[in-house]
């Protein structure tokens, strides 16, 4: 008999093989149609848009120092006794130059000015054959004087300050005088002259005293070591860090007058956010050699680069929502897993359902930044158009209720509260230490805005400009004993 075909072959199946044939049938058609679907609902994978680069940014921090401190510190750090020739040879005359009294400093640019009054004790001998007879005498005198000097004041690359003092003029405060018979003569000229062929060796030891007590490089190296520190921003969700990699430090022009000196110096930087349990560990670097600032003095331009990795989101997402059940319209659905993913410059949202809505469904939006409320957010957060024109056919209940914006309330990243920390945790940091009581930092009129948002295969990368001034205030340069 000729073969029927499958519909006529069918019809004529009774009773339960015909009721058991289309059970299975019906569940077969069910299980390939849910198979598709699934499948239909993944969206198309979309290219990413370039990698954003960090971009350095620059902390100009204007060092201030009070002269009247410096003046204190240059009087306790140099010692009474500048020269100590106790010795007769080459030209039989004996010297000690010893500080009278204090030091009097004061700047004009970056130009100083000492007032250095002196005690100076001086033994002359005469020592010579006479007629064949030998002559050998001494004769002891003190005087004073008030040295009038300046000097050019610099760093060197290697943060040593660098003076190079010259004598405008000598004050006499006491003349010399020599007793000869009773009578005393005034010998003055006599010991100028003595003077001036002293005059450098004295003012090179006060330039060396100058570089071995005052220390410049020490509090920027502390600035420089303790910026290093990555600083806790947040851990309400998840912790939040931000780190400082410094390259380079610059000083730019000395500048004092009767009140204070005021160094402007630069420090260049990568600065960046991660999200992540434990503190970052990044290598310290050491302080630099000096470069020459060409930065306005006094401004911060931070460019602060952050990059949330989608492993670190999905974290937070699974801690909040993975087991959390929606009761809505008489309906309730659990989250059961839920991951981020990008795809072009979206946001996605996979999420496996169950309870009135069993599957995956898919939701997305454009990660952006709200300047007013200083926070990270995605707009447009809604089903992708698959998972949205299946839940309008399926659940339009699920597409009508608040679960949308319970899901896109955890993607809320607020930042004001971090953001309004960071001039108070960078003082910290650089505040910290041994040179804690010996300066001071102050950041101020901070302004932040971001510069751009993008998707990447692993995460989210924003960078998030910072203007802002600040100003350091030193109270010790002077190295300690």
């Amino acid at each position: 008999m000729k073969s029927l075909p499958f519909f006529l072959r069918f019809s004529r199946w009774t009773g339960k093989a015909a009721r058991r044939a289309c059970f299975w049938f019906c569940l077969l058609f069910l299980f390939c149609t849910a198979c598709q679907d699934a499948g239909e609902l993944r969206p198309e994978t979309k290219s990413f848009a370039p990698a954003l680069s960090n971009r350095s940014s620059v902390i100009n921090i204007p060092i201030s120092y009070k002269v009247n401190d410096l003046e204190k510190e240059i009087n306790q750090a140099i010692g009474e006794v500048f020269i100590d020739d106790n010795s007769f040879e080459g030209d039989n005359v004996k010297m000690k130059v010893q500080r009278l009294s204090d030091i009097q400093v004061s700047f004009k640019g970056d130009v100083i000015f000492l007032e250095v009054p002196l005690r100076i004790d001086c033994e002359g001998r005469v020592n010579k054959k006479f007629l064949g007879m030998k002559l050998d005498k001494t004769q002891k005198a003190d005087f004073e004087v008030k040295l009038h000097l300046k000097s050019k004041v610099d760093i060197d690359e290697t943060w040593q300050l660098i003076t190079n003092t010259e004598l405008l003029k000598l004050e006499w405060l006491k003349k010399p005088k020599v007793k000869f018979a009773l009578i005393s003569i005034p010998v003055d000229k006599l010991i100028e002259k003595q003077l001036e062929k002293r005059q450098d060796k004295l003012l090179r030891q006060l330039d060396r005293l100058a570089r071995l007590n005052i220390d410049i490089k020490r509090p920027i190296e502390q600035v420089y070591s303790n910026i290093q520190r990555p600083i806790l921003l947040s851990n309400e969700l998840s912790n939040v860090w931000l780190n400082v990699q410094p390259s380079k430090v610059a000083i730019g022009k000395l500048n004092g007058n009767s009140q204070q000196l005021r160094i402007d110096a630069a420090i260049e930087a990568n600065i960046f956010t991660t999200l992540q349990e434990k503190q970052p560990k990044i290598g310290k670097r050491t302080l630099p050699n000096k470069s020459k600032s060409e930065h306005p003095s006094g401004h911060i331009d931070l460019n602060i680069f952050g990059e949330l990795k989608f492993d670190e989101v999905n974290k937070v997402l699974a801690n909040q929502l993975v087991g959390k059940q929606f009761d809505l319209k008489k309906r309730s659905i659990r989250i059961d897993s839920i991951k981020a993913f990008g795809s072009g410059e979206m946001l996605m949202i996979e999420a496996d359902l169950s309870g009135d809505l069993e599957g995956k469904v898919f939701l997305n939006g454009k990660p952006m930044y709200d300047n007013e409320k200083k926070e990270l957010f995605v707009d447009n957060f809604d089903f992708e158009l698959k998972s949205r024109a299946f839940i309008l056919k399926a659940a339009d209940w699920l597409y009508h209720d608040n679960f949308i914006k319970q899901i896109e309330k955890e993607l809320r990243l607020p930042l004001s509260n971090e953001i309004s920390q960071i001039p108070g945790l960078i003082n910290m940091a650089i505040e910290q230490g041994e040179l804690k009581d010996k300066l001071s930092l102050d950041i101020k009129q901070m302004d932040f805005s971001a510069q751009d948002i993008r998707v990447q295969e692993h995460g989210v990368q924003t960078l998030i400009k910072v203007n802002g001034k600040a100003g350091m205030q030193l109270r010790q340069v002077t190295r300690s004993p």
